[in-house]
């Protein structure tokens, strides 16, 4: 039996006042939990309409990483986002019925190299002595997987790849902000917001001298975590608009860049330098050389103020002066990586088991802390940890994806595209580069490059030129 339109809104009206009544126990009661509550229903209301709308804030809300902590609990508000957005999606997906996400994905050869990754990741269990931390590493990747797939079938334009990028670079403003704070009070704001003394992330390196962690509490995290939106306010610089504009969006770099100095990490300069780099030469630009020099002169003076204005050690970092240790700790734990190769060189040690493998290595090599550490290289980390076939398939991830880009190059004339896929190569050159000194397997900023990078290309075939059986409606507006 149908209800007429009066019966519906009857029945709608009922609905609503029963949740109201509902809410306003729950918040009588647990005030947190009504206004969680509220935050999933209002939510799930926003990602049923829109999922490209939806998106947005699941972006700014992984920039806040651990000071969105929830309370008390281990919850934070960009896992209660993600897990709302899930069901959204998911929900979406099956009712629809629409051919297009499944087309997005099986059409995506990343896809397949992924699934094969999570596939010798899972097989690796076979030498897994440490079955916790394997089953904990392998749900992490399992979720960036997740988080992949959803992104490759929301995306569906270069309208809303801009909305991305310009929301990933107003979150990191205020993680700029934060960073700021840290530089003046040389204390982290986990410490001041959550009361946590020990911010940084199991088995990273620490140092005497204190760097700033931002949002997740690490140094090493939060250096890669700033290199994307760096970039996007790069290209907003060289685009089209009001001077008033580009003075805030050169503001805004600057503060990203002066936040990823302040962390101390190496690895991070080096991926940004390697990125800007590629971003320079790829980019049409006047007075190339000059700005180049003008870009290397600003990093060294940024350095140079830092180190008056702090006591965090950071400037001795980048000239040699301290953090000589953590070098020689790396080439240790790289060499006990090639170890664990030699003795399991084609399933490896097990998922997220290089701490476990550790003890019955690090004895032979002196240069290395006696407590378990990760190998800080996710090359060799693969490698050791999934075997040979996993780390050809994880570079194959970085060389196809850097192809696809460098395709879209050659062959598109679009303006907007050819400037995603310049700040997307750029971004993806930095990362690949930062892999080989940090250990970012479980890293969901990869996966989210990974992504747009997919849907870049994807969107960069015009019906013309795309073969009757690959075309797939998109719209790119």
């Amino acid at each position: 039996m149908k209800l007429s339109p009066s019966g519906e809104k009857i029945v709608l009206i009922g609905m609503l006042i029963a949740a109201c009544a509902v809410f306003g126990m729950i918040y009588s009661v647990k005030w947190l939990l009504g206004a969680v509550l509220v935050v999933f229903v209002v939510n799930l209301v926003i990602d049923l309409w829109s999922l490209q709308v939806g998106i947005l804030p699941v972006f700014f809300a992984i920039a806040m990483d651990r000071l969105g902590r929830i309370g008390e609990t281990q919850f934070s508000v960009s896992k209660v986002l993600i897990a709302i957005y899930l069901i959204a999606w998911a929900t979406r997906f099956l009712l629809e019925r629409n051919p297009e996400p499944l087309s997005a994905i099986l059409q995506n050869p990343v896809f397949y190299l992924a699934a094969l990754l999570l596939s010798l990741s899972l097989v690796s269990i076979v030498n897994a002595e440490d079955l916790t931390m394997f089953f904990g590493q392998t749900l992490r990747r399992v979720n960036n997987f997740v988080l992949f797939v959803v992104l490759i079938t929301v995306i569906d334009s270069t309208k809303v790849i801009r909305w991305i990028f310009l929301v990933a670079m107003v979150a990191y403003f205020f993680v700029g902000l934060v960073c700021m704070y840290e530089i003046a009070t040389e204390k982290s704001i986990l410490e001041t917001v959550w009361g946590e003394k020990d911010t940084a992330l199991d088995y990273t390196l620490t140092s005497e001298s204190f760097r700033v962690g931002g949002p997740g509490g690490d140094p090493d995290f939060l250096a890669i975590s700033i290199i994307f939106p760096s970039f996007v306010a790069l290209r907003l610089l060289f685009d089209p608009g009001s001077k008033l504009l580009k003075i805030g969006v050169g503001l805004v770099l600057l503060l990203l860049i002066i936040a990823l100095l302040a962390t101390g990490s190496r690895g991070g300069l080096l991926a940004w330098t390697v990125g800007a780099g590629l971003f320079w030469l790829l980019t049409e630009m006047r007075w190339k050389f000059t700005i180049m020099a003008v870009t290397g002169v600003t990093l060294a003076a940024i350095v140079l103020v830092l180190s008056l204005v702090s006591s965090s050690g950071n400037a001795g970092r980048y000239t040699g002066e301290t953090g000589g240790t953590s070098v020689k700790y790396r080439l240790g734990w790289w060499q006990m990586a090639a170890m664990m190769i030699e003795d399991h060189p084609f399933v490896g040690v097990g998922t997220g088991n290089f701490p476990k493998a550790y003890n019955r290595y690090s004895a032979r090599i002196p240069e290395v802390p006696r407590s378990p550490y990760w190998t800080h290289n996710s090359v060799l980390q693969t490698w050791a940890e999934n075997g040979l076939l996993a780390v050809i398939v994880y570079v194959s991830i970085y060389a196809t994806l850097a192809g696809m880009m460098l395709s879209v190059l050659r062959r598109t004339r679009d303006g907007t595209i050819r400037r995603l896929a310049v700040v997307i190569l750029a971004a993806l050159a930095a990362y690949f580069c930062f892999a080989g000194t940090s250990n970012i397997l479980e890293n969901e900023n990869y996966w989210i490059l990974f992504a747009l990078a997919s849907v870049v290309y994807r969107l960069s075939f015009s019906t013309a030129e795309v073969p009757e059986s690959l075309r797939t409606p998109l719209r790119t507006a």
